[in-house]
């Protein structure tokens, strides 16, 4: 099981909810930083709360990667036990480009798996920007909140449009991806390709993925505690499953690329440069012990922005936040609710 599936279950059955009407916003043809254009662009969202009449109360919720924002609903509500409250808040959760709900590879009527345009992390804010303006009415958002790749939208948006957003937290951040991030998206990425060349079905790919997964989703100090050896024949049993239902290979590999190539430093002489540049007031949330998006990128903006951060030192590693979702929760609404 990937880390996805993992992030989303385990939050699953802490905090249930209602899940929002699955809404689309059509962006007709949607022209990427490259050039090249996705023909029938279509951005998926859901929303909770309610809109106040300046609309002044509206936050961002970004997937994760491989995540949707039925995903989401399920961390949003009105309430205490919930890691958003939407309590005079109005949340929107977007599906980013290449999940299998907003348009994908797997899902494109003219541009089917392989003939799909690259897309980069900026596009993915881009698209985002124009359903919240254009589609929605918002002229600035209260706050932007998202974890894991989540983390990389939220944090490009405030220096994409620095003016559009108050508040951003980003929980198992990176702003740039280093090259242990980056080594660990190419050797997906190889896999994937490879695995296109060979054949191989996608219940098998998704099957060799989630394996790869289980080996930095957490520590190996973690996992050996947690996973007795003399379990591991049915724990290996686990992984044959059926490949997901909402998205395949090819929306995997474009968002994976896109994740390769984030850095929010682009286009700047220097990092630094970053302080004056962001007006976003901001949040992070680091795990020390992420095997999936190494702290460093994290830790050092952080220094650069002098901003908040809430350090988790857990050898849960990049879902530090499921195991430590109370003081999260706690330390989210304080974030919000200050002034």
């Amino acid at each position: 099981m990937n880390h996805l599936k993992i992030f989303s279950l385990i939050f699953f059955f802490l905090i249930s909810g209602i899940i929002a009407q699955q809404k689309f916003a059509d962006l007709g043809d949607f022209q990427l930083e490259s050039g090249e254009i996705i023909f029938d662009c279509k951005i998926g969202y859901r929303t909770y709360g309610k809109l106040n009449e300046e609309k002044s109360n509206a936050i961002l919720f970004a997937t994760w990667f491989g995540g949707t924002s039925q995903m989401l609903g399920n961390l949003v509500g009105d309430g205490n036990d919930k890691l958003l409250d939407s309590t005079g808040f109005f949340i929107i959760c977007v599906d980013a480009l290449g999940n299998g709900i907003s348009t994908s590879p797997s899902n494109s009527q003219k541009q089917k798996n392989e003939n799909f345009p690259a897309f980069t992390m900026r596009d993915i804010v881009n698209a985002q920007f124009r359903l919240l303006k254009e589609h929605l009415g918002i002229k600035k958002l209260f706050g932007a909140v998202g974890g894991s790749m989540g983390s990389m939208q939220v944090l490009q948006l405030a220096v994409s449009y620095p003016d559009f957003v108050e508040k951003v937290i980003a929980y198992v951040p990176t702003p740039w991806s280093s090259s242990y991030d980056m080594l660990l998206w190419s050797t997906r990425e190889q896999l994937i390709t490879s695995a296109h060349k060979c054949g191989m079905s996608e219940k098998e790919i998704f099957r060799t993925i989630n394996m790869l997964t289980q080996l930095v989703a957490r520590t190996p100090d973690w996992y050996v505690k947690n996973n007795p050896r003399e379990k591991f024949n049915e724990i290996l049993k686990g992984f044959d499953k059926d490949a997901p239902t909402h998205w395949n290979s090819y929306d995997y590999l474009y968002q994976l690329r896109s994740m390769i190539s984030h850095d929010i430093s682009k286009g700047f002489k220097s990092k630094n440069d970053l302080q004056s540049h962001i007006k976003a007031k901001l949040f992070l949330i680091i795990a020390t012990q992420d095997h999936i998006l190494h702290p460093s990128s994290s830790l050092e903006f952080a220094e650069i922005m002098n901003c908040e951060k809430l350090i988790l030192d857990s050898d849960c590693g990049h879902l530090s936040v499921n195991c430590q979702l109370d003081s999260v929760r706690k330390e989210i609404k304080k974030f919000l609710n200050k002034n």
